[in-house]
């Protein structure tokens, strides 16, 4: 065979090689991001960048004096928070302000927060659940070990109306428009939820 004939062979040969690994090394995936990362055997320089998730929304009332439960499921790993924020307006107007009150449970079932507000408002419950880790070097089989689960499952909210705020009675309305006492019964509300996570940034 002429020898030039073995060179053109050989070199094609190390390019179709060169290639194949240049496709593994932009296939592999740092597990729970979406920066591309080496093989299982490579040294990585390895960053956190944090991404902010919305949870699930859900609306709902409660009568006055009551309370009312709603599950919220969170599949997010990596959490290092989690922010409840209930929204209402009243639905009678003038009427006196309505004072909610609400608390949230974790999936283990301790560490119960709470808080409460009145009026045209709204309020959050923010619960710290864990922290991302310090820039450092790893593997791709290192960073599979890296996922955090903490936070997540179904979490309880509890929400109370306390009080729904009458018409003509507190606050009074001034004259010279009276207006009759009117009962409000209840309201409605909104309950978002922000879940702040992290991500794996990762370079050879």
């Amino acid at each position: 065979m002429h020898k030039d004939t073995v060179v053109g062979i050989l070199g094609a040969v190390i390019l179709v090689a060169a290639m194949v690994g240049i496709f593994y090394y932009e296939g592999t995936q740092v597990p729970g991001g979406t920066s591309t990362v080496g093989g299982n055997g490579s040294t990585l320089r390895v960053n956190w960048t944090s991404v902010p998730v919305d949870g699930p929304q859900q609306q709902g009332s409660t009568n006055e004096g009551g309370s009312s439960d709603t599950s919220v499921s969170l599949n997010q790993t990596n959490i290092t928070s989690i922010e409840f924020m209930l929204q209402w307006t009243d639905d009678i107007p003038n009427s006196g302000p309505d004072h909610f009150r609400m608390t949230v449970t974790p999936p283990n079932g301790t560490n119960i927060s709470g808080a409460d507000a009145e009026g045209d408002a709204s309020f959050s419950v923010n619960i710290p659940v864990g922290s991302a880790p310090n820039a450092t070097t790893a593997s791709a089989l290192q960073l599979a070990q890296w996922v955090s689960t903490k936070g997540m499952g179904n979490w309880t909210v509890h929400i109370e109306l306390t009080n729904a705020g009458d018409v003509g009675q507190d606050p009074p309305v001034p004259p010279p428009v009276p207006i009759p006492n009117v009962t409000d019964t209840g309201n409605g509300w909104t309950l978002m939820v922000h879940v702040s996570t992290y991500q794996a940034k990762a370079q050879p």
